[in-house]
């Protein structure tokens, strides 16, 4: 399970960054430098649903990485924050979950918006194409800021993922200490003059029949073993 686990978690988020990355510095910057032209590209990104995959990749991150740290603290997670490994981890998830929102809520309405724009270029008339695109101008300069906001919380979750793993683990609880052997000397020498003592009524009469006549097995009963104090059976007996 961990390997499944930790197999969705890397390659979802490396998708996640990756495509995240390559829209922020490069695709958006190059829609706003073509001007009309990258309406076309816009609206044939809306086409394969990228506003769709993305937010399903970056779910499948997040609930993958929280199992994660669910299963590494042992349910103690409070005392897995307190290690730097688990504050590393906490701070990455964390940085994960606030790009997670920020994108949804601030991020993909503006691509929403911008990708609507793009289809109604295609039957606008030149005099209203100079309005959407203007529209267009500025809602994609709004959604780099936003853009450039998640982008960092994004890298400063992969940095904290990747340092996470070199910083001290959590300390296991250690052994405890052995006992020293106890010394039954003298316990022995009195088991054979104390042992009847710590017999019942019942069981000194069997043992004393024993003695007498042979033994005398019974099915299901063994004869008691006289016990010490501290739970050693006699040898003297």
């Amino acid at each position: 399970m961990m390997i499944v686990l930790r197999f969705l978690h890397v390659v979802s988020g490396a998708v996640w960054v990756g495509m995240f990355a390559f829209m922020t510095f490069f695709l958006l910057p190059a829609f706003a430098e073509v001007g009309p032209e990258g309406a076309k590209l816009q609206a044939a990104l809306a086409k394969r649903r990228i506003p769709v995959i993305m937010p399903v990749i970056a779910l499948i991150t997040l609930v993958s990485g929280m199992w994660l740290y669910q299963r590494l603290s042992g349910g103690a997670i409070g005392a897995l924050l307190k290690t730097p490994m688990g504050l590393a981890f906490g701070l990455g998830g964390l940085a994960a979950l606030l790009a997670f929102v920020v994108g949804i809520g601030l991020a993909r309405p503006f691509m929403m918006r911008s990708m609507k724009l793009a289809e109604q270029m295609k039957t606008a008339s030149p005099a209203d194409r100079s309005s959407i695109m203007a529209e267009m101008q500025k809602l994609g300069a709004r959604g780099a800021v936003v853009n450039r906001l998640v982008m960092a919380l994004l890298l400063f979750a992969l940095a904290a993922m990747a340092v996470a793993r070199y910083l001290p683990p959590p300390k296991l609880p250690r052994d405890p200490p052995e006992r020293p052997p106890l010394n039954t000397r003298g316990w022995e020498r009195g088991c054979a003059r104390d042992g009847p003592a710590l017999l019942g009524r019942g069981a000194m009469l069997g043992l004393l029949k024993s003695r007498v006549r042979g033994p005398m097995p019974r099915p299901g009963f063994e004869n008691p073993v006289p016990r010490s104090p501290r739970g050693r059976g006699c040898t003297g007996m």
